[in-house]
């Protein structure tokens, strides 16, 4: 009796485990958040909003997840836009808008190879299946997707569980734009799970810098950048590209940043006040 009751004990604490594992991979579960960050395109400014996974709800007798949006740090105000999300068993992600149909998201269940239609507009490959940890410890499936016939128009990655690193549900822009928005933070629970050790997990812009407080210049630039703080508002600076890779950053220290060594082209800076407030502005490197 006593084997067989180890055994049971043994079955049930696998079965526990495995439900534990299939339930933390869940995409549409109630507490998921991703911070993610706008950077600067039509505008000066670089901003971030929370997408975050609500109440369920059922719609035409198919049950979904209310999503909801916050644009501050705190999530003091959080607005459902009639925006929802449902995940079923073959691992298939569905966005739901108003009275619309529809759209598949993810489909976690794809291999090398295997080719993904993004709503009718363009067609993605997957060109490579690894892993990644998460800061709990967890294995997750990696994802690595181009567009079909179109190799310089740049990658996607998704994370199971995750989704995209264009951000959870903007990732459906990535057929359209050569940029679109970016995910900074991915809690579960309020717990920061991906990536580890971020710059930051939420960018709040300076809304009014006094004026002639801070001067920028050359724009474009050939070797170096002169930044006037007089007022010593900002203490650091990051450079971006324009696909968000940080490319430079730094203590700003004598108001210079030397950019001999980066390549022709456009880029954005930020500079990031001892609050973690920041002011973007967009440089062109001649």
């Amino acid at each position: 009796m006593k084997s067989i009751n180890k055994l049971n004990y043994g079955y049930i604490f696998l079965l526990t485990v495995l439900s534990h594992g299939l339930n933390a991979q869940e995409l549409v579960k109630i507490g998921n958040q991703w911070n993610i960050v706008v950077y600067p395109v039509f505008s000066p400014n670089t901003v971030s909003y929370s997408v975050r996974i609500g109440e369920d709800t059922t719609l035409n007798d198919i049950p979904y997840n209310k999503i909801l949006y916050s644009y501050d740090a705190l999530n003091a105000s959080l607005e459902f836009q009639e925006c929802y999300l449902r995940q079923d068993s073959t691992k298939k992600v569905f966005y739901k808008e108003g009275d619309t149909d529809e759209i598949l998201l993810y489909d976690f269940s794809l291999e090398i190879n295997d080719a993904f239609q993004v709503d009718g507009f363009c067609t993605q490959v997957v060109d490579a299946v690894d892993s990644v940890i998460l800061n709990n410890g967890e294995v997750r499936k990696r994802w690595k997707l181009s567009v079909l016939d179109l190799p310089g128009w740049g990658e996607e990655y998704w994370i199971e569980g995750i989704g995209s690193d264009y951000g959870v549900i903007s990732r459906l822009l990535f057929c359209f734009f050569d940029y679109t928005d970016r995910l900074l933070c991915f809690y579960s629970n309020s717990d920061l799970l991906y990536p580890d050790s971020p710059s930051s997990c939420f960018i709040t812009p300076v809304k009014e810098i006094e004026q002639g407080s801070i001067k920028i210049y050359p724009n474009p630039i050939q070797d170096v950048l002169f930044i006037e703080d007089h007022k010593r508002i900002f203490e650091e600076y990051i450079i971006y590209d324009a696909t968000g890779k940080t490319i430079l950053n730094g203590a700003l220290r004598n108001g210079q940043i030397h950019l001999r060594e980066i390549k022709r082209g456009f880029y954005f800076l930020l500079l990031r006040t001892k609050e973690g407030a920041l002011c973007s502005q967009k440089l062109i490197k001649e």
